[in-house]
C-alpha cells in the first residue's frame, strides 16, 4: 500500500543500496520507517501479535499484577493518578527463552499466545540485530567488532486509555528512550507519536503505515557513534478516544490504538448506555461500526479468519467450483468479463451445522496445504467464526428489538438463518476509480461486515453522497449495515443504506459478510405488530427471504425500489 511518511523511510529489502539514506536519517533525524520487512517479519505474524497483546490487555487486573518488574518498571505499569491514560506490560529480556516462558505463564497465556509470542520475539531480536549490523557498517566499523547477537533486549507492550476529555494530552512525556535503539510497531490504525526536529513536533506518519516499524536511535551517540547519530525526543498525543498502540527495544514496543471513524460508532461493551445512540445510527444512517465486540467475536478469531479466507481463496479455481450455489449467487462467483474484480464464495445458512460441514467439505483444501491438520484447522476456525457471528447478530438484533420497544421474546431471532460470504476485490493499477460492487442495499435483515483493516473502499450513501465508511483502519472492529427486511420489519423505521467499493489503490480488498436474513421455516417477516395502529398503518405486505430475493432478481431493482414495490394500499393514499 503506498503511504504518505512524514520521517524518513527505508526499504530493508535494498541494502545495501539504502545504507546512505539510512545513514543520513540517523544523523539528521535519529529515526526511520522501516518497510518490506517481511522476510524477517511476516506481515501475518504482526497482526496476529496485535491480536495477541489486545487479549492480554483485556486480562482481569489481578493477573496483569503478575507481571512483576525485574527493574523499575519493567514489569506491568498500571494507570495511576498522575497518567491515567498510560497501561503497560513488559518482558525483560527477549533474547532469554526463560524469561519469554516467565512473561507468558505470569500472564496465563495460552499455546496459541506462546507460540505467537515466542516467534515474534525471536523475529523483532533478529531484524533488531540486523539493523545493529547495518548501523556498523554505515559507520565504517567492522562487524565482527560488535557483537549483537550477544545483547540483550526488553520488549514492552502499550495501551493508551484516550478518552473525549483527554484529546490534546499527551500520553507519554517528551523523551528519550535510554537504550541503544528502538524498534516500534506503531498502530498502523491511527497517528499520535511525534519527533522533535528543528525545534518542533512532527507526525511521524500522515497516512497508515501497515506492516512496518519505525526505528528511534538512543544510545548510539555514546556508545558507537562519537556524537553523530542524534536520540530523537518523542511525545504521543491523544488523537482520538480510546487509543491504543505496541513498540520494541533493544528494546521493543507494541501500541494499539483507536482510529476515526466517518459512520456512527456504537461501543458494544457500553450498553445499555449505547441504545439510544445506536438507534439514532439505525435510523439516519441505516449502519455503525461496533467496537468492543472481542468478549462475543475475539480478536485473534477475526485474525484467523482473516488467514483462513485467504488459504481459500488461493485455492485452484476446480476446488472453488465444487462451492455451488444453494440459491442464485449464494455459492462460488468467479471473476466475469462483466466484473473481473470480484470473486466471492458463500456458505448458504451458518445457522446449520449441515451446512457448515459441506461448505467446508466442498472446499478440503488437504492436497493444497501439507497435511490433514491444516485441514481440522480450517474447519475449526471456520465453525468458530460463524457460530460467534451468529451469536452476534442474534444479540444486534435484540438490541434492535429494544430500541424499537418491542419486548424480546416477541421476536426469536435464535430460529432465523444467515448466510455467509467472503469476498476479494482483485484491485489493479487500471482499476482505481472503478466499482469493485456496485450500488446495492442488502436483501437481508442485518448484515454484519468484517471489512479489510488494511485497505479502504466501502462506502455508504447518506445525503445525496457516498461517505468511506472509514478515514483510517479500524481492525477487530465490525460493520452494521441495515437491509431492506429490516426496514420493512420495523414498519419503516429503520433505514437500509445503500453502499458500494470502490477501488482506491491497485491491492487485494477482503471482506467477509454475514446475512441474517428471517425465520428458518420460511414464515413471513411483516411490519411488527407492536409498531402498528391506527396512525401507523403497516407500510407493507409480508413477504418471506427467498420471495423478496426473488423479486429484486426478477425486477433487478438493488437499490431498495423492489421493496417499494411491497407497499400496502393504505400506505400508497
Amino acid at each position: 500500500m503506498a503511504t504518505k511518511c512524514s520521517n524518513p523511510v527505508i526499504d530493508f529489502h535494498d541494502f545495501p543500496n539504502q545504507l546512505p539514506k539510512m545513514m543520513a536519517a540517523c544523523e539528521e533525524w535519529g529515526c526511520f520507517r522501516l518497510i518490506n520487512i517481511h522476510e524477517v517479519l511476516p506481515s501475518l505474524l504482526m497482526t496476529e501479535m496485535k491480536s495477541v497483546v489486545r487479549s492480554l490487555f483485556d486480562l482481569p487486573v489481578e493477573i496483569k499484577r503478575r507481571n512483576l518488574g525485574v527493574i523499575a518498571e519493567s514489569g506491568y505499569v498500571a494507570p495511576t493518578a498522575t497518567n491515567p491514560l498510560y497501561e503497560s506490560l513488559g518482558l525483560y529480556d527477549l533474547a532469554s527463552s526463560g524469561d519469554v516462558e516467565k512473561f507468558c505463564s505470569q500472564l496465563d497465556a495460552t499455546p496459541h499466545q506462546k507460540e505467537v509470542i515466542t516467534k515474534y520475539v525471536g523475529a523483532i531480536r533478529e531484524l533488531s540485530i540486523k539493523i545493529g549490523e547495518k548501523l556498523t557498517k554505515g559507520l565504517g566499523v567492522k562487524g565482527e567488532d560488535v557483537a549483537f547477537e550477544n545483547w540483550s533486549g526488553q520488549f514492552r507492550i502499550n495501551k493508551y486509555h484516550f478518552t473525549h476529555e483527554s484529546v490534546g494530552c499527551s500520553g507519554i512525556q517528551i523523551h528519550t528512550d535510554s537504550s541503544f535503539l528502538t524498534i516500534l510497531q506503531d498502530d498502523d490504525g491511527v497517528g499520535a507519536l511525534e519527533v522533535h526536529k528543528s525545534s518542533s513536533f512532527i507526525p511521524v506518519y500522515l497516512e497508515e503505515c501497515e506492516n512496518t516499524v519505525i526505528n528511534a536511535l538512543e544510545l548510539v551517540q555514546a556508545r558507537v557513534a562519537r556524537g553523530r547519530e542524534k536520540g530523537k525526543d518523542k511525545k504521543k498525543k491523544a488523537e482520538e478516544a480510546k487509543q491504543c498502540k505496541f513498540p520494541k527495544f533493544l528494546r521493543i514496543f507494541l501500541d494499539i490504538m483507536a482510529t476515526k471513524c466517518s459512520i456512527p460508532v456504537i461501543d458494544f461493551h457500553d450498553f445499555p448506555n449505547q441504545l439510544p445512540k445506536m438507534m439514532v445510527a439505525c435510523e439516519e444512517w441505516g449502519c455503525f461500526r461496533l467496537i468492543n465486540i472481542h468478549e462475543v467475536l475475539p480478536s485473534l478469531l477475526m485474525t484467523e479468519m482473516k488467514s483462513v479466507v485467504r488459504s481459500l481463496f488461493d485455492l485452484p479455481a476446480e476446488i472453488k467450483r465444487r462451492n455451488i450455489d444453494v440459491i442464485a449467487e449464494s455459492g462460488y462467483v468467479p471473476p466475469t468479463a462483466t466484473n473481473p474484480l470480484y470473486e466471492s464464495l458463500g456458505l448458504y445458512d451458518f445457522a446449520s451445522s449441515g451446512d457448515v460441514e459441506k461448505f467446508c467439505s466442498k472446499l478440503d483444501a488437504t492436497p493444497h496445504q501439507n497435511g490433514l491438520h491444516i485441514f481440522v484447522h480450517l474447519w475449526e476456525v471456520i465453525t468458530k467464526y460463524v457460530g460467534a457471528i451468529r451469536e452476534l447478530s442474534i444479540k444486534i438484533g435484540e438490541k434492535l428489538t429494544k430500541g424499537l420497544g418491542v419486548k424480546g421474546e416477541d421476536v426469536a431471532f435464535e430460529n432465523w438463518s444467515g448466510q455467509f460470504r467472503i469476498n476479494k476485490y482483485h484491485f489493479t493499477r487500471e482499476s482505481v476509480g472503478c466499482s469493485g460492487v456496485q450500488i446495492h442495499t442488502d436483501s437481508g435483515f442485518l448484515t454484519i461486515l468484517q471489512d479489510d483493516d488494511g485497505v479502504g473502499g466501502l462506502e455508504v450513501h447518506k445525503s445525496g453522497r457516498f461517505i468511506p465508511v472509514y478515514v483510517d483502519p479500524w481492525p477487530n472492529t465490525v460493520v452494521v449495515n441495515l437491509d431492506d427486511l429490516a426496514k420493512l420489519w420495523s414498519n419503516g423505521r429503520l433505514h437500509s443504506v445503500k453502499h458500494r467499493v470502490q477501488c482506491n489503490e491497485a491491492t487485494t480488498r477482503l471482506s467477509f459478510a454475514s446475512f441474517l436474513v428471517g425465520p428458518r421455516e420460511g414464515e413471513a417477516i411483516e411490519p411488527l405488530a407492536q409498531l402498528v395502529d391506527v396512525d401507523h398503518p403497516p407500510l407493507y405486505v409480508p413477504t418471506t427471504y427467498a420471495e423478496y430475493r426473488k423479486l429484486r432478481f426478477s425486477t433487478n431493482l438493488h437499490t431498495g425500489e423492489a421493496l417499494e414495490l411491497l407497499h400496502t394500499p393504505s400506505s400508497e393514499n
